[in-house]
């Protein structure tokens, strides 16, 4: 028991030592430059929304051992500015540093650079509005058919965002419907809406349906 014990001692010295020693090779290993992209989470104060065209994410210039960098920033991470602090202290318009210190990097690795080095942020108050949705026609119908009834489901959206930019949002606009593949007596098509504002997101989104009734054309020159 005495020698086994003496054996498994042994063999722990002998891999702690092969660690230490590739630890020591990695760390002295010849360092290497990359790139990367963090995205720019912005912590908002209460009741607050940002109005502005604020960076979305930085570039960054990492220097250290390949083996560190292998894998490096894969896990989706962001770097978080909490706008709390600037905001009490300068109002609703001011602008934000980016520094290397508010990004968590590995023993070993160093960030050489960053960029850009500031946005410029200005903040409106958060409001939610229900927004109507309007279908975007194009084309021309069916000869034969013409077009006799159109309804959308559902006929609005809940939009969230800086309440300057709500109010000069009319309505949102699908992606272009044309009018050819309106063929049928009575059909559906479902439907995506056109991109909207960066600075505005849906609170409530299901999906969007197109219902239409056609009849045809020679019907509707006999019931004139």
């Amino acid at each position: 028991m005495k020698r086994e014990s003496v054996q498994r001692h042994f063999l722990k010295i002998i891999a702690a030592f092969f660690a230490v020693s590739l630890w020591f090779y990695v760390l002295n290993s010849e360092p290497v430059q990359i790139e990367r992209t963090l995205s720019v989470n912005y912590i908002l104060p209460k009741g607050m929304a940002i109005k502005s065209f604020p960076e979305k994410e930085v570039a960054l210039k990492i220097k250290g051992s390949k083996a560190f960098l292998q894998n490096i920033f894969s896990n989706k991470e962001k770097i978080n500015i909490d706008l709390n602090p600037y905001y009490v202290s300068s109002g609703n318009t001011f602008k934000v540093k980016f520094f290397a210190n508010d990004i968590v990097v590995p023993f070993g690795v160093d960030i050489i650079d960053i960029y850009p080095k500031e946005a410029v942020i200005e903040l409106d108050k958060y409001s939610e509005m229900e927004i109507p949705i309007k279908i975007h026609f194009i084309g021309d119908s069916p000869k034969e058919r013409r077009l006799k009834d159109v309804k959308i489901v559902p006929k609005s959206y809940i939009v969230s965002g800086p309440i300057e930019v709500l109010k000069n949002l009319a309505y949102l606009e699908t992606a272009p419907v044309n009018l050819a593949l309106l063929n049928k007596d009575d059909g559906s098509l479902d439907l995506n809406l056109a991109d909207i504002d960066d600075r505005l997101s849906f609170i409530t989104k299901s999906k969007v349906k197109l219902l239409y009734k056609t009849i045809l054309s020679k019907q509707s020159n006999k019931s004139l």
